[in-house]
């Protein structure tokens, strides 16, 4: 993924991607960032998680008395969904910050602080432009499914058409992950600027 980063960050002047070696070197230097922004990133969306299933619970319980069990309840989950909506926003500032490591080469804390300088710069346009693409994202994944319902448990043509399609959609999901990473870079390429002058 770092290579990926570094290819979509890092053209030559022919427009052309970077050679494979200084790529898998960039991706093994931001290795040790890359790692410690996803225990980060898990640990923070599993505090959301909790923390949404300790506020249904205890909403629900505390609004009985007064609303009757059915509505306390709607309530509770309505408070849990509200929390439960921040974990994409982590994956959102967890790219972000990925995007800044690769880039700038710099350590955990400086790659944050630029992710959230970037988020905070323009944040509909940056949460539109992960959302379409993670949503569309799953279309391929839908249609697929339909097909190897359609195809599956056969042989011969039926199979090759099977893993053609298959090879398809892996390929129509990392297009839209790259577009969103390129999106990522230049939303940390105007942040930087930012954090670097203060």
């Amino acid at each position: 993924m770092a290579a990926l980063f570094a290819s979509l960050g890092y053209v030559t002047r022919e427009r052309r991607p970077p050679p494979l070696r200084p790529l898998l070197a960039r991706g093994v230097e931001a290795f040790p960032a890359f790692s410690s922004l996803f225990a980060i990133a898990a640990l923070v969306q599993g505090a959301l998680i909790w923390v949404a299933l300790v506020t249904v619970n205890l909403v629900s319980q505390r609004a009985a008395l007064s609303l009757g069990e059915a509505r306390a309840d709607q309530l509770g989950w309505l408070a849990g969904i509200v929390i439960l909506a921040m974990v994409p926003l982590v994956s959102v500032l967890h790219d972000l910050a990925r995007a800044a490591s690769v880039r700038f080469r710099v350590r955990v804390i400086r790659a944050c602080r630029c992710a959230v300088t970037a988020f905070v710069r323009s944040p509909v346009l940056v949460l539109w432009s992960w959302a379409w693409r993670t949503t569309t994202g799953w279309a391929p994944v839908a249609i697929g499914a339909l097909v190897a319902a359609k195809l599956g448990g056969r042989g011969g043509a039926a199979l090759t058409a099977l893993t053609v399609v298959h090879q398809l959609i892996a390929l129509s999901r990392v297009a839209f992950r790259a577009s969103w990473f390129a999106t990522a870079l230049r939303a940390v390429d105007r942040a930087h600027r930012v954090v670097r002058s203060r």
